[in-house]
């Protein structure tokens, strides 16, 4: 998939066989990844060196994911962060997260639609776990035809 080639991936998931799983896909494409397991290690990781996309689970263990987005975006807003789950319940309780889920076309996974008119949104795209590589992609650098934004020095 040559739409990863080259990206730096943030992956922040505090289960070591999810994150481990993810990695390997994207560095089998030709990604970047760098992992943390918690949300201070992402920030630390993150104010160190630029990264194209972050890719953080919801369920972390000392912040949320959610919260982690809304930190990062405090210090780039341009930062493209998207946020994971298995767990749709738990996505359904973020405080800044307001969606809806699209009915699939068969032999389709069910995607979510962010619906703008929730309250500020901190995440660029909602991904819901278990995803294909084409949703994977299209989450962490946008549909092919997007401009994407200048990545900060």
């Amino acid at each position: 998939m040559h739409r990863l080639l080259g990206k730096r991936v943030l992956l922040v998931d505090h289960q070591k066989s999810g994150g481990e799983a993810i990695a390997r896909v994207l560095r089998a494409h030709r990604a970047v990844v760098v992992q943390a397991e918690d949300g201070t290690e992402a920030l630390d990781l993150f104010e160190r060196k630029p990264y194209d996309v972050v890719l953080t689970e919801y369920e972390l263990r000392e912040m949320k994911g959610d919260v982690l987005a809304e930190a990062i975006k405090a210090f780039d807003p341009n930062q493209r962060v998207v946020l994971m789950s298995g767990f749709l319940n738990l996505l359904r309780r973020s405080r800044h997260l307001g969606f809806s889920i699209e009915r699939p076309s068969p032999g389709h996974s069910p995607r979510l639609k962010i619906l703008h008119d929730a309250n500020q949104l901190f995440v660029d795209a909602i991904l819901l776990k278990p995803c294909s590589l084409d949703q994977l992609a299209e989450a962490l650098v946008g549909p092919e035809s997007a401009p994407r934004p200048a990545a900060r020095p």
